[in-house]
């Protein structure tokens, strides 16, 4: 069984990290940077959550013996996702909205309480949610930084993120805003570029994975 890029999706965005009244409330970003410590513990119990749900699904699926491969993006053991480049391109893509929403485009709450539904975990935390679940034995985990040289052209790095992200703005703000959205990122991307070749900016990990169902 083989599952590829698509782990790094969460089912729903954390309830706390949109809500005013909430410690966790994630009003300064659209993901979650690493920063703050209430919204990364929405964020992880939210993964943890999904994590368990998957694999205990895919257990029924395998008999004894059998292989689940995963492939998905991880930050570096003891790395924020505000220290990567895809988490400085959340960064431009929400300072976008937050611009739209001071042109009086959009609603500044709905800028305030929109997050993304995307999780990156570390090696450690991921192996750890595999070892509670019990369900597998890892049979290997091989990590390695990820290439971004797409990131650098701009026009393509923007289909790429609109793919991506276009149908939950849409649904969030209404569609009519997107066109002047991800012209406006597009720009601001364009303008940015250096951020991505720092050398503090530090690529996600590609991780692969192959667990064997326990008998």
């Amino acid at each position: 069984m083989h599952s590829s890029n698509s782990l790094n999706w969460l089912s729903r965005v954390p309830k706390s990290v949109g809500d005013i009244n909430s410690p966790a409330w994630n009003a300064d970003s659209i993901y979650c940077t690493g920063t703050v410590k209430e919204v990364v513990e929405a964020y992880s119990s939210q993964y943890k959550k999904d994590m368990e749900n998957f694999l205990n699904a895919r257990a029924l699926e395998l008999v004894g013996g059998g292989l689940l491969v995963l492939v998905l993006g991880g930050v570096p053991n003891s790395v924020t996702s505000s220290q990567t480049a895809i988490g400085k391109d959340y960064e431009i893509l929400g300072s976008c909205l937050v611009d739209m929403a001071n042109k009086g485009l959009i609603s500044k709450e709905k800028v305030e309480s929109f997050n993304l539904p995307i999780y990156y975990a570390s090696p450690n935390e991921i192996e750890k949610l595999i070892q509670d679940n019990g369900c597998f034995s890892i049979v290997r985990m091989e990590t390695f930084p990820g290439n971004r040289k797409h990131i650098y052209n701009s026009q393509m790095w923007t289909l790429i993120v609109r793919a991506g992200f276009e149908a939950i703005i849409s649904n969030n703000f209404g569609s009519e805003m997107v066109e002047e959205l991800f012209e406006l990122y597009t720009k601001k991307h364009m303008d940015n570029v250096s951020i991505f070749s720092r050398d503090d900016v530090i690529s996600l990990l590609h991780l692969n994975i192959v667990l064997k169902r326990k008998i």
